[in-house]
């Protein structure tokens, strides 16, 4: 079974199409020159069902994935969206290239997102992993 170091790690040597820097933890502070900018938070365990999988190797390892493409004040709401939407696209392609685990779920939605008291426009992935084919968060 991938241990939740494996996991993180896997998800930090992830390379995103377009992201100039990226973290292996959230930063305190962005630099506009290292924009798009992304980093793994917030990260979950669990055990999924025993009794439907037979066996205690069904757990789920769940973490989130920011990126931050740009100030919020900058640029035109239209051209950060069409931004997001590459990303998007990017994005999606990095997360079915993982091989840290078996079977990968993720949704991506847009958002804006805080660092330092600064928002960006940004995009936040929950990705769930498991190598059993009944895992994940399905």
């Amino acid at each position: 079974m991938t241990t939740n170091a494996q996991w993180l790690a896997g998800i930090q040597a992830m390379s995103v199409t377009g992201v100039t820097k990226t973290y292996s933890y959230p930063p305190t502070s962005l630099n506009t020159a290292d924009l798009p900018a992304a980093w793994p938070h917030q990260f979950d365990m669990n055990l999924n069902n025993i009794i439907s999988s037979c066996s205690d190797l069904n757990k789920a390892r769940t973490c989130n994935y920011f990126i931050a493409l740009e100030p919020t004040p900058q640029s035109t709401q239209s051209a950060n969206y069409e931004a997001m939407i590459a990303m998007v696209d990017n994005l999606e392609t990095a997360i079915q290239a993982l091989t840290v685990m078996e079977f990968v779920t993720f949704t991506i939605r847009s958002v804006i997102v805080t660092v330092a008291g600064n928002e960006y426009w940004g995009l936040e992935a929950v990705l769930t992993g498991s190598n059993f084919s009944g895992g994940g968060n399905q």
